[in-house]
């Protein structure tokens, strides 16, 4: 299990979990998970379907450092990323250092 404490702000502090088997990764305050991005492994693929963050935290960044934190576990794992979600497509885009990670979604089983 990979875990990464992000303060974010003077009062707010996140944690990061990663938990292996679940198919996604968590953006935890204070035990209470307010963020996920789901995916799906298909040989050496992670496919990225879906991320999202709570209403409540929306706008302060937080769906950007929980798509940072999954793609820099696949990369530490060697895995190469599809991706689906659109957040993980945007991302992706603006942060050409992760552009190697990607494949195509052709043969995904």
């Amino acid at each position: 299990m990979a875990q990464h404490f992000l303060a974010y702000g003077e009062h707010y502090g996140w944690m990061m979990e990663f938990r292996d088997g679940n198919g996604k990764y968590e953006l935890v305050d204070r035990g209470t998970v307010i963020g996920v991005s789901v995916y799906r492994d298909s040989g050496n693929r992670r496919l990225f379907t879906h991320t999202e963050i709570d209403s409540e935290y929306a706008g302060k960044g937080l769906a950007s450092q929980l798509v940072k934190f999954a793609l820099d576990d696949v990369r530490a794992k060697g895995k190469r990323v599809v991706a689906i979600c659109p957040l993980v497509v945007s991302f992706i885009a603006k942060n050409p250092d992760y552009a190697d990670l990607v494949d195509e979604i052709r043969g995904v089983d």
